[in-house]
């Protein structure tokens, strides 16, 4: 079983790397790998690099200040500092991106209050 584990360790970094992120350790791989028993489906690969590309876009449009530690899929994006104007701009860049539309009920920083919401969201409203 830790052989499993260390060769499935092994392929994350490689694609991790891959994807210009940075090396994983063990208790990330457990929250983002393990956890996800889709890894090695489409739809998990699809869900890492969005995570990825959404990510980018939070970092390159300066929406959250996270001290420069990396941001985390489950982070809470309103204590790093996403606000109502920056939700609203980030959303607007998501649907663009992503061709979707957030319904007026989602429009809240509560709904896109981590990476993981945003991406269940898209997945869920793409067709």
């Amino acid at each position: 079983n830790d052989r499993l584990i260390e060769k499935l360790e092994e392929g994350m970094n490689r694609f991790c790397n891959y994807l210009g992120a940075q090396q994983v350790n063990k208790d990330d791989w457990n929250n983002m790998v393990l956890n996800r028993w889709f890894l090695n489906s489409q739809e998990g690969i699809r869900y890492i690099i969005m995570e990825k590309e959404i990510i980018d876009l939070i970092v390159d449009n300066s929406f959250v200040d996270s001290n420069g530690k990396a941001i985390q899929a489950d982070d809470d994006l309103i204590e790093i500092g996403l606000n109502s104007l920056n939700c609203i701009q980030l959303i607007v860049l998501l649907e663009d991106k992503y061709n979707i539309e957030f319904g007026y009920s989602d429009l809240s920083v509560e709904s896109v209050n981590t990476v993981s919401k945003i991406i269940n969201y898209i997945l869920s409203h793409k067709n």
